[in-house]
Protein backbone atom coordinates (compact mmCIF):
# COMPACT_ATOMS: atom_id res chain seq x y z
CA UNK A 1 0.00 0.00 0.00
CA UNK A 2 1.39 3.36 -0.78
CA UNK A 3 -1.17 5.52 0.47
CA UNK A 4 -0.82 6.81 3.51
CA UNK A 5 -2.82 5.21 6.30
CA UNK A 6 -5.71 7.53 7.27
CA UNK A 7 -7.79 5.41 10.16
CA UNK A 8 -7.00 1.90 11.54
CA UNK A 9 -10.60 0.02 12.97
CA UNK A 10 -10.96 -3.01 14.80
CA UNK A 11 -13.97 -4.80 15.93
CA UNK A 12 -14.90 -8.33 16.85
CA UNK A 13 -17.79 -9.82 14.67
CA UNK A 14 -19.30 -12.48 17.11
CA UNK A 15 -20.99 -14.43 14.27
CA UNK A 16 -17.48 -15.19 12.72
CA UNK A 17 -15.60 -15.39 16.17
CA UNK A 18 -13.08 -13.10 14.45
CA UNK A 19 -11.40 -9.59 14.60
CA UNK A 20 -12.47 -7.37 11.60
CA UNK A 21 -9.47 -4.93 10.87
CA UNK A 22 -10.26 -1.85 8.74
CA UNK A 23 -7.36 0.32 7.08
CA UNK A 24 -8.61 3.53 5.41
CA UNK A 25 -6.39 5.44 3.68
CA UNK A 26 -5.91 9.43 3.01
CA UNK A 27 -6.72 8.29 -0.99
CA UNK A 28 -10.82 7.22 0.55
CA UNK A 29 -9.49 3.20 -0.11
CA UNK A 30 -10.35 0.77 2.48
CA UNK A 31 -8.93 -2.79 2.91
CA UNK A 32 -10.80 -4.86 5.29
CA UNK A 33 -9.00 -8.05 7.11
CA UNK A 34 -10.26 -10.98 9.18
CA UNK A 35 -7.69 -11.61 12.15
CA UNK A 36 -8.88 -15.12 13.67
CA UNK A 37 -7.67 -16.13 17.24
CA UNK A 38 -5.07 -18.22 15.97
CA UNK A 39 -3.79 -15.50 13.90
CA UNK A 40 -3.89 -12.36 16.84
CA UNK A 41 -2.39 -15.36 19.14
CA UNK A 42 1.13 -15.87 16.46
CA UNK A 43 1.08 -12.14 15.42
CA UNK A 44 1.38 -11.01 19.17
CA UNK A 45 4.99 -11.57 20.28
CA UNK A 46 5.83 -10.50 16.84
CA UNK A 47 4.30 -6.92 17.28
CA UNK A 48 5.90 -7.15 20.67
CA UNK A 49 8.87 -8.01 19.85
CA UNK A 50 8.97 -4.86 17.26
CA UNK A 51 7.97 -2.44 20.26
CA UNK A 52 10.95 -4.23 22.07
CA UNK A 53 13.60 -3.04 19.73
CA UNK A 54 12.96 0.85 20.29
CA UNK A 55 16.16 2.11 21.17
CA UNK A 56 15.02 3.49 24.68
CA UNK A 57 13.97 -0.15 25.42
CA UNK A 58 16.32 -2.58 24.31
CA UNK A 59 19.18 -0.19 25.59
CA UNK A 60 17.91 -1.30 29.25
CA UNK A 61 20.23 -3.70 30.73
CA UNK A 62 17.88 -4.93 33.62
CA UNK A 63 14.56 -6.93 31.95
CA UNK A 64 12.61 -5.52 34.35
CA UNK A 65 13.90 -1.72 33.55
CA UNK A 66 12.92 -2.34 30.46
CA UNK A 67 9.63 -4.00 30.58
CA UNK A 68 9.21 -0.39 32.68
CA UNK A 69 9.99 1.50 30.08
CA UNK A 70 7.91 -0.60 27.97
CA UNK A 71 4.60 -0.08 29.35
CA UNK A 72 5.26 3.59 29.75
CA UNK A 73 5.70 3.70 25.93
CA UNK A 74 2.50 2.39 25.98
CA UNK A 75 0.47 3.89 28.47
CA UNK A 76 1.73 7.11 26.82
CA UNK A 77 0.52 6.10 23.33
CA UNK A 78 -2.40 4.99 24.28
CA UNK A 79 -3.11 8.18 26.34
CA UNK A 80 -2.41 10.39 23.09
CA UNK A 81 -4.48 8.36 20.93
CA UNK A 82 -8.09 8.73 20.31
CA UNK A 83 -10.19 5.77 20.64
CA UNK A 84 -13.88 7.19 20.78
CA UNK A 85 -13.71 9.04 17.44
CA UNK A 86 -16.19 7.10 14.96
CA UNK A 87 -14.17 5.52 11.97
CA UNK A 88 -15.61 7.01 8.96
CA UNK A 89 -16.74 4.35 6.57
CA UNK A 90 -18.33 6.83 4.20
CA UNK A 91 -17.73 6.40 0.39
CA UNK A 92 -14.64 4.75 0.08
CA UNK A 93 -13.72 2.16 -2.43
CA UNK A 94 -12.36 -1.35 -1.66
CA UNK A 95 -9.91 -2.15 -4.06
CA UNK A 96 -9.56 -5.19 -3.22
CA UNK A 97 -13.19 -7.40 -2.85
CA UNK A 98 -15.97 -6.72 -0.77
CA UNK A 99 -15.67 -9.18 1.59
CA UNK A 100 -12.35 -9.36 3.84
CA UNK A 101 -9.45 -11.30 2.96
CA UNK A 102 -8.27 -13.59 5.76
CA UNK A 103 -5.03 -12.97 7.03
CA UNK A 104 -2.40 -16.40 7.51
CA UNK A 105 0.69 -14.54 8.11
CA UNK A 106 2.49 -11.57 9.08
CA UNK A 107 6.27 -10.15 8.89
CA UNK A 108 7.44 -7.28 11.05
CA UNK A 109 10.49 -5.14 10.46
CA UNK A 110 11.70 -2.37 12.37
CA UNK A 111 12.44 0.51 9.49
CA UNK A 112 14.26 2.76 12.24
CA UNK A 113 14.11 4.59 15.96
CA UNK A 114 10.06 5.63 14.84
CA UNK A 115 8.75 3.65 11.97
CA UNK A 116 8.24 -0.39 11.73
CA UNK A 117 6.65 -2.08 8.96
CA UNK A 118 4.10 -5.04 9.07
CA UNK A 119 3.40 -6.99 6.26
CA UNK A 120 0.32 -8.78 6.08
CA UNK A 121 0.07 -12.30 4.13
CA UNK A 122 -3.61 -13.20 3.27
CA UNK A 123 -4.60 -17.01 2.71
CA UNK A 124 -4.04 -16.06 -1.11
CA UNK A 125 -0.38 -15.25 -0.24
CA UNK A 126 -1.29 -11.53 -1.43
CA UNK A 127 0.76 -9.35 0.49
CA UNK A 128 -0.18 -5.87 2.28
CA UNK A 129 2.65 -3.75 3.81
CA UNK A 130 1.82 -1.06 6.21
CA UNK A 131 4.48 1.56 7.83
CA UNK A 132 3.24 2.54 11.31
CA UNK A 133 4.86 5.02 13.73
CA UNK A 134 5.18 2.70 17.20
CA UNK A 135 2.66 5.20 18.72
CA UNK A 136 0.41 3.72 16.04
CA UNK A 137 1.68 0.25 16.62
CA UNK A 138 1.18 0.52 20.34
CA UNK A 139 -2.71 1.79 19.70
CA UNK A 140 -3.32 -1.28 17.44
CA UNK A 141 -1.84 -3.88 20.31
CA UNK A 142 -4.51 -1.76 22.93
CA UNK A 143 -7.55 -2.83 20.03
CA UNK A 144 -6.26 -6.18 19.17
CA UNK A 145 -6.22 -6.88 23.36
CA UNK A 146 -9.67 -5.51 24.35
CA UNK A 147 -11.36 -7.64 21.77
CA UNK A 148 -9.79 -10.50 22.05
CA UNK A 149 -11.12 -9.76 25.79
CA UNK A 150 -14.57 -9.32 24.53
CA UNK A 151 -14.18 -11.97 22.27
CA UNK A 152 -13.28 -14.41 25.12
CA UNK A 153 -10.70 -16.07 23.46
CA UNK A 154 -8.85 -16.66 26.67
CA UNK A 155 -5.66 -15.06 24.94
CA UNK A 156 -2.98 -14.24 27.47
CA UNK A 157 -1.71 -11.32 25.61
CA UNK A 158 1.24 -9.52 27.71
CA UNK A 159 2.83 -6.21 26.47
CA UNK A 160 6.06 -7.70 28.04
CA UNK A 161 7.30 -11.21 28.17
CA UNK A 162 7.84 -11.91 31.83
CA UNK A 163 11.35 -11.51 33.09
CA UNK A 164 13.39 -14.67 33.09
CA UNK A 165 11.23 -16.37 30.54
CA UNK A 166 13.64 -16.21 27.61
CA UNK A 167 11.19 -16.76 25.00
CA UNK A 168 12.36 -15.53 21.91
CA UNK A 169 9.46 -14.27 19.40
CA UNK A 170 9.73 -15.14 15.56
CA UNK A 171 9.92 -11.81 13.22
CA UNK A 172 7.41 -13.64 10.68
CA UNK A 173 4.22 -15.74 11.16
CA UNK A 174 2.15 -18.22 9.15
Amino acid sequence: MTAPINQLHISLIPAQDRLLLRVGTATERELRFWMTRRFVKALWPVLLEALQADPTVAGQADPRVRREVLSFQHQQAVQDTEFTKEYKASPQTRPLTQTPLLLTGARCEVVNATLIRLQLITARNKMFGLTLDRKTVHSICKLIADCAEKAGWGLDLPLAEPVGSGRKSARTIN
